[in-house]
């Protein structure tokens, strides 16, 4: 469903990054254009923004299960087996599955936050380390908050992350998130939840990784991200965009998510792109940042043609 896409400023700083977006966009083929601040009640009345936005005309939603449910099923069309709720491991070179050796001619590996363990026993990634990050959103119907498109900040100029925003679903909600907090296990979707030693561990040694970084401020991401698991913390970071929104009192909890962030092991920087790496028989995604849903297509496209010519070259 197209229902367009702002992006929206606070200050006169985000002005700047809001002009290198827009530029960045349009080079890429993308239909953007920037708009006085006076004109953004005819696109969404309820934000606000600080001079101009940006208005994407064809952003558009979708829902996520439905889309998968339909690709699984053309692919099971094709020939193509799913096995779901097994292990996935790499020893002495040879692929497995629940122990079982798999016989195949190339391996994708898109293991989200465990990539980077499997790539490591290829001999990939070895200067690179994982921090998992949950997500939470919030919704509310939309009847609650009667939003039109969706609603962005200007992404940050370090973290990579997009920041609290805004999204209509198709199923007449309205969302609000995400948080982006570190935590200690990959499987982690409540804080509370149980974890190794070894997590523990691996959690101390990320955390010193990320304070050499120089380009971002762990103690403020913390600062920042840690109240957001609050609803009313939440709402209130949001109401810099929809100030509507502080109104609204029946906000309920949405299924978290966790993302596996790339640390550069040596600097301490985190990895701000897709980051791929390649072995003799198989293909490694270790890092996969937003817009990871809204990209998910046309990326495994390029990695399917990218797997294409490297068989190419060696059949």
């Amino acid at each position: 469903m197209k229902v367009g896409k702002v992006v929206l400023t606070q200050n006169y700083e985000e002005e700047s990054r809001l002009e290198t977006l827009l530029q960045r966009g349009i080079s890429n083929g993308v239909e953007l254009e920037r708009i006085p601040e006076t004109e953004l009640r005819f696109f969404e009345p309820l934000a606000r923004t600080h001079g101009s936005f940006l208005w994407s005309p064809h952003t558009s939603i979708s829902d996520p299960q439905l889309v998968n449910a339909a690709l699984r099923q053309e692919l099971q069309a094709n020939g193509v087996q799913f096995i779901p709720n097994s292990l996935v491991e790499i020893k002495n070179q040879a692929w497995t599955i629940s122990n079982e050796i798999i016989n195949a001619r190339y391996f994708v590996n898109a293991g989200g936050a465990w990539a980077l363990d499997l790539a490591q026993k290829v001999g990939l990634g070895l200067n690179y380390r994982t921090m998992p990050f949950l997500g939470m959103y919030r919704q509310t119907s939309i009847s609650n908050l009667p939003i039109k498109t969706l609603i962005y900040p200007v992404p940050h100029s370090i973290n990579p992350f997009l920041g609290v925003h805004f999204t209509p679903t198709i199923d007449g909600n309205v969302k609000i998130g995400p948080s982006a907090l570190p935590i200690i296990g990959k499987s982690q979707y409540q804080l509370m939840s149980r974890v190794t030693r070894t997590e523990l561990v691996t959690f101390g040694q990320n955390l010193v990784s990320l304070s050499k970084g120089s380009k971002h401020d762990l103690f403020e991401m913390m600062k920042y991200e840690v109240p957001k698991l609050s609803t009313s913390n939440l709402v209130r970071a949001s109401s810099k965009l929809v100030p509507r929104a502080l109104q609204v009192n029946a906000w309920t909890k949405k299924r978290p998510g966790i993302r596996g962030q790339l640390i550069d092991g040596k600097n301490g920087e985190l990895i701000q792109d897709f980051l791929i790496e390649h072995s003799e028989n198989s293909t490694h995604v270790l890092n996969a940042v937003s817009p990871g849903w809204t990209a998910g297509i046309p990326f495994g496209r390029s990695i399917a043609q990218s797997v294409l010519e490297r068989l190419s070259k060696t059949s």
